[in-house]
């Protein structure tokens, strides 16, 4: 998927005008001091589109709107995650209510990773299991709030509103899921230090 990519950018133009505003007018001035008004000029070459190309619809297939933030994605992220969202968002309608917000979501997910946590320092190994479980949900879960978050605003790929209220929120309750893991993690290893003894045998 990663070559697919590279070709990808290659091959195919990327959106570079998201943040220019292109039918801005500009004035120029004549020489009777009578402002008028000039248009920019676009070049007339049609550059090729991917969405004509991909056999893959364009609403899971991760090619096919690309940004510097989708390129900077993990895998997992990229490819697993954001398609499923768009999926789950599809069939559910999470997009379509007017009661569930994306910023709802980002407070969910912080519950999941406390209880994830919780899970995690547990001593049974079955319960940590379903600990790391509970986190992988949380991290769809975060995917799914920014996927809600753009159709709500009807933008294309993954994009990050910065200075906005949504995008704070979004950073606070990730950063917030992540310490409860590495709390989990800490209290596990303070609980149940790893044994010399043990150690020294498989040396």
């Amino acid at each position: 998927m990663d070559v697919e990519l590279y070709l990808r950018i290659h091959n195919y133009a990327i959106n570079r005008n998201y943040h220019t505003n292109t039918s801005t007018p500009i004035f120029t001035t004549t020489s009777d001091s009578n402002p008028s008004l000039k248009l920019p000029t676009v070049d007339k070459v049609k550059e090729p589109s991917y969405e004509e190309n991909t056999w893959i619809s364009c609403d899971i297939n991760p090619l096919c709107h690309i940004t510097v933030k989708a390129i900077l994605l993990d895998q997992t992220n990229q490819y697993v995650f954001a398609p499923l969202a768009t999926i789950f968002d599809n069939v559910v309608g999470i997009s379509r209510s007017t009661f569930i917000t994306p910023n709802m979501i980002s407070f969910f997910h912080v519950g999941v990773a406390c209880v994830s946590g919780k899970l995690v320092a547990s001593d049974s190994l079955g319960y940590r299991r379903l600990g790391v479980l509970l986190f992988q949900i949380r991290t769809f879960l975060d995917d799914l709030d920014g996927h809600v978050a753009r159709v709500k605003k009807h933008i294309r790929g993954e994009r990050s509103e910065i200075g906005t209220s949504g995008y704070y929120v979004d950073g606070l309750c990730d950063g917030l899921g992540c310490i409860a893991l590495l709390l989990g993690m800490f209290f596990y290893l303070k609980n149940n230090p790893p044994r010399r003894a043990l150690l020294a045998n498989f040396c």
